[in-house]
């Protein structure tokens, strides 16, 4: 059976990378160079990711020699939704799994399954701050600070 959630990979690396950026929050702006180095990614396509993140006043970058990406405002204020409908849209209903319009039944077999699973997910991104979410991290010692 398939994936049941479905996270694109620049919202993946947009969820990413901006808590890393709340990680550093007190640091100065960090270079694209390392944070794609921090998750092995293309720095090509970190960039168009900051780009639409730029767009959406998520994050802001500095030019000059110690210049970079940093965030836009405090990292208490960003939610992991604002960060995921920066790249993605509006977090709306998944509809149907199988990808019907409809199927055989007056009712889904799933019941309400996938409007209350879409529910939970929404409610953990707007409720997770990058700030709580930095904290989690820096206590676990999973991102090198």
């Amino acid at each position: 059976m398939s994936e049941i959630l479905k996270i694109t990979g620049a919202a993946n690396l947009a969820l990413h990378a901006t808590s890393y950026l709340a990680v550093h929050h007190d640091s100065t702006p960090i270079s694209t160079t390392e944070i794609a180095k921090q998750f092995k990614v293309s720095e090509d396509h970190l960039r168009k990711v900051f780009q639409r993140l730029t767009r959406a006043g998520i994050v802001e970058t500095v030019r000059g020699p110690h210049g970079g990406i940093r965030l836009k405002g405090k990292a208490s204020n960003i939610s992991l939704l604002n960060v995921y409908e920066a790249m993605e849209g509006p977090l709306t209903g998944t509809g149907c799994l199988l990808g019907c319009k409809k199927c055989g039944y007056n009712v889904c077999i799933f019941g309400d399954l996938f409007d209350t699973v879409n529910g939970q997910i929404r409610e953990y991104f707007s409720k997770t701050l990058l700030s709580s979410l930095a904290k989690r991290l820096s206590e676990a010692d999973s991102v090198k600070v």
